[in-house]
């Protein structure tokens, strides 16, 4: 499943201002004019920890993506090739799940951090605030 059709344009236009839905899979979305990106985040775990953002341009390409670890030290470990995410995480079923949901699955099974090493090889940028 291509990110295009997972994350569309009108489905993140569609959140903007809403509050996040509690749980696992809960979106919030917003248009960041210092970047002037669509930024859809969504929960990946029960313990409000671990985050994807997805980031869309105005006409609605997928940019990039981030995930995200909220602790006393936030950490943002951006990636654009979500295929080969995919591929390294990969179990029987996951091509029926969007990103997010395979990420929840890695999370749920392994923990974050398991995720985080399978992520490293492909992150791009690296930000961490206290």
């Amino acid at each position: 499943m291509k990110a295009q059709q997972e994350y569309s344009l009108k489905t993140v236009q569609a959140l903007q201002g809403k509050a996040m839905e509690p749980g696992i899979g809960g979106r919030r979305a917003w248009f960041d004019s210092v970047t002037e990106k669509w930024r859809l985040r969504i929960l990946l775990d029960k313990e409000r920890i671990w985050f994807l953002s997805v980031f869309l341009l105005p006409d609605g390409t997928v940019d990039g993506f981030s995930l995200d670890r909220e602790l006393a030290e936030d950490s943002h470990f951006e990636f654009k090739d979500a295929a080969a995410l995919r591929e390294k995480v990969y179990k029987p079923g996951d091509e029926d799940l969007p990103l997010d949901g395979v990420l929840s699955r890695v999370i749920a099974e392994q923990g974050g951090n398991a995720l985080l090493s399978a992520l490293r090889p492909l992150v791009t940028a690296e930000y961490h605030f206290d």
